[in-house]
């Protein structure tokens, strides 16, 4: 772990070569879709991302995927009922859990349950139009169509 990555909000943080490079490459990419103070819906154990770009959960929660299915469902339906914006969403490929993200990233974890949470996601997605508008070897950036 030897190399930084070009944040005022990481200096004295070191990581991996190639864990910088996409974790940089995300952050910059962020920029041009949400902006401080916006909400996101970050899923796929990446919850940090709010923290660096000091946005906000569109479900009020950093770690939507651990409340299960029902819970992630209705909050979703509380935010459609309500007519708010639709979020910017960013998503991991793979297993942040795994201490050599990106290389050799395992599938995304299950252990508790967050396969049933995803599976609302994507019909969210699907729902609305979503599309993947950005993505390098390990994130992904999906706004709406509509």
């Amino acid at each position: 772990m030897t190399h930084s990555i070009a944040h005022p909000l990481l200096a004295g943080t070191y990581t991996t070569a190639e864990r910088a490079k996409v974790v940089t490459e995300l952050l910059d990419a962020m920029s041009h879709f949400t902006k401080p103070g916006g909400e996101v819906l970050a899923y796929t154990g990446i919850q940090t991302v709010y923290f660096l770009t000091r946005t906000h959960p569109w479900l009020g929660n950093a770690w939507p995927e651990y409340d299960g299915a029902e819970r992630v469902a209705a909050l979703i339906r509380q935010k459609e009922q309500a007519g708010t914006g639709l979020p910017c969403i960013v998503r991991a490929k793979g297993n942040t859990v795994n201490k050599t993200w990106p290389v050799a990233a395992q599938s995304l974890a299950t252990f508790w349950g967050q396969e049933g949470a995803r599976r609302v996601f994507e019909e969210f997605e699907k729902r609305h139009g979503y599309i993947v508008v950005w993505s390098n070897d390990f994130f992904e950036i999906l706004t709406t169509t509509q």
